[in-house]
């Protein structure tokens, strides 16, 4: 029943015409199909019974004297458009996985659903070598299992005027330190990224990170796994490291971040601190030749590194640190160093 099940389902998804039961079994049986015309009322019963718990909602609609039509699909329009978007415009996915799961999202949709998305082109890329959505499940495996992984890492040398992407050498196993033997331990989302978050014996006292897009020839390991549920074997500071929420799992000292910022970016620091931030309104005398609208906010418990001075950069005069003085003092030298090669 199963694979008839999937023909009637096919048949009508592809369809933008209303099709009866006879045709339906037609059809069928020109493909091979066994099936009687009860058999066919009854495949359609059982989908609609199976969408309407899965999704809510019977997708199969019969039409007086016309027959069967599936209209809308699993998800709406915009439901299957943002995720064809979601897909398409991840940075981490190679050309392979975009496509295969383009393809695996468009089977939930109906004929005349497709002839509204906007289904983009994507090109094969003969030079990927990888595919992130296996590197994703071998790693989640290897972390719900405790097992460790062994992979290459991404570096890049410049070769004919072009970067040419090679393998680091930084690693600790391999007969030129090619490979990482790492223990994983959880995977985080930053700014677009997916990373691993892993034990790594060259630094002993914190967790390493590793963007999951720069990992190579990745597979399970026979080195010995770190076990993190051991505190035994832990120092105070990698317990620290393990403790690190998702947004600031990067090294860095813990700051209250106190800045002051023009109106136009409001959206900006709310996206980056969230909807719970203090912002108060900077009142300015009337004889200020300045005429920027500015707000101020402090913000407990922010990770002092260089993606943070990098942010707070990116935003020129629109944005200025009042505290601490250390980034105040990092910023300062780094905007030096910058304005020293502009003067040469």
């Amino acid at each position: 029943m199963g694979e008839k099940m999937w023909a009637v389902f096919s048949l009508l998804m592809n369809s933008e015409e209303c099709i009866s039961a006879e045709d339906i079994q037609r059809q069928l049986e020109e493909k091979g199909y066994d099936i009687g015309l009860k058999a066919v009322y009854a495949v359609i019963k059982q989908i609609n019974a199976f969408t309407s718990l899965m999704f809510g909602k019977e997708i199969i609609k019969a039409v007086r004297r016309f027959g069967y039509i599936i209209e809308a699909g699993c998800f709406d329009e915009a439901q299957i458009q943002l995720l064809i978007d979601m897909v398409n415009y991840r940075q981490d996915l190679s050309s392979k996985d975009k496509k295969e799961l383009i393809s695996k999202l468009l089977k939930f949709c109906s004929a005349k659903q497709k002839d509204c998305l906007i289904i983009p082109e994507i090109e094969d890329d003969e030079k990927e070598d990888y595919s992130f959505s296996e590197n994703l499940m071998t790693i989640t495996t290897a972390i719900r299992n405790k097992k460790d992984i062994r992979f290459q890492y991404v570096d890049y040398v410049i070769r004919d005027d072009h970067p040419n992407e090679t393998h680091s050498t930084k690693g600790n196993a391999g007969l030129n330190h090619e490979f990482y033997n790492v223990s994983p331990y959880n995977t985080v989302i930053v700014d677009g990224h997916y990373y691993l978050r892993a034990y790594y014996n060259k630094h002993k006292d914190s967790l390493t990170t590793f963007r999951i897009d720069r990992i190579r020839n990745l597979d399970f390991s026979r080195t010995y796994y770190f076990d993190f549920d051991d505190e035994e074997k832990m120092s105070e500071s990698l317990k620290q490291s393990l403790a690190k929420s998702m947004n600031s799992f990067f090294d860095g000292d813990e700051i209250t971040l106190h800045i002051k910022f023009d109106k136009a970016l409001i959206r900006e620091v709310v996206s980056r601190f969230g909807k719970d931030i203090v912002v108060k309104n900077v009142l300015t005398s009337a004889d200020s030749k300045d005429k920027r609208q500015w707000y101020e906010t402090s913000v407990e418990g922010i990770i002092f590194n260089t993606g943070l001075m990098n942010w707070i950069r990116q935003f020129g005069p629109m944005m200025v640190v009042l505290g601490p003085e250390k980034l105040r003092n990092s910023i300062t030298e780094a905007l030096e160093e910058s304005l020293n090669y502009y003067k040469k």
